[in-house]
């Protein structure tokens, strides 16, 4: 009869089934928790984060422009796009009427490069000119604005004399031939008490009487204008533009 040999083996399983257990928890103790890469780690992620932050800092507004023409479906202005590192940007005659001027106002808002802009006769009307007036809200920069010949009428005069009470930074602005009437003058004549620009040409306007009676006073209570020079300005305002008022310095045009 063979001899049973069972308890040799049952012992060696028991071997083996604390070895495993030691390997194990062996294992579990030298495990490594491998972090996942996140958007503001190292890697190729935080390339595209440093590009989006270039872009959100672009001092010209190229990239704005752009968007926005493609937004306007409007082709944009190469001259624009190669000035907008200028110091002067001249762009009279350029057709560009009220969502041109859109593209370009926006483009500007954070541009600061551009000291002198001209978009005389360019068809803004009243609406364009509510598109610069509110760029110029924002922008600290431009000191030259040239807004000549562009029918911008009561809407422009408001939203134009509505910026200049905040914006102190500009120093020279063109509004001859916009149809401004006498009652538009309302809009400019209260500021014009604080009035810290140096030249200010409301020239071939519908300016009569009524006009130079809302004017006059406004140029009597700044202190700041000194000796001026007047153009083009009628008998009717001749009346209103005397005396004292030649002791201003502001080139009032008108």
């Amino acid at each position: 009869m063979v001899e049973a040999v069972e308890v040799p083996v049952l012992e060696s399983l028991s071997d083996v089934k604390g070895i495993e257990e030691k390997r194990s928890s062996v294992i579990s103790e030298i495990r490594v928790e491998v972090p996942v890469e996140s958007p503001t780690s190292d890697g190729y992620e935080t390339d595209l984060e440093i590009e989006e932050e270039r872009t959100s800092y672009d001092t010209t507004g190229r990239e704005v422009y752009v968007n926005q023409c493609k937004s306007l479906n409007i082709i944009p202005v190469s001259f624009f796009l190669r000035n907008m590192q200028t110091s002067e940007i001249q762009m009279a005659h350029h057709g560009l009427g009220p969502k041109g001027t859109k593209a370009i106002a926006l483009a500007l808002v954070n541009n600061t490069t551009v000291l002198k802009l001209n978009l005389a006769d360019n068809a803004l009307e009243g609406e364009g000119g509510l598109y610069i007036a509110n760029m110029l809200r924002e922008n600290c920069y431009i000191t030259v604005l040239d807004l000549s010949e562009n029918k911008l009428g009561t809407a422009g005069a408001k939203s134009l004399g509505d910026m200049l009470h905040i914006n102190v930074n500009l120093k020279e602005v063109y509004l001859s031939g916009n149809n401004f009437t006498d009652k538009d003058i309302e809009h400019f004549a209260e500021v014009m008490k604080d009035f810290r620009l140096t030249h200010f040409d409301l020239s071939r306007n519908c300016i009569g009487e009524k006009g130079g009676l809302l004017l006059g006073p406004a140029i009597a209570a700044n202190e700041s204008f000194g000796i001026p020079e007047f153009y083009h300005y009628t008998s009717v305002f001749r009346a209103f533009l005397s005396g004292s008022f030649f002791d201003f310095s502001t080139k009032l045009l008108l």
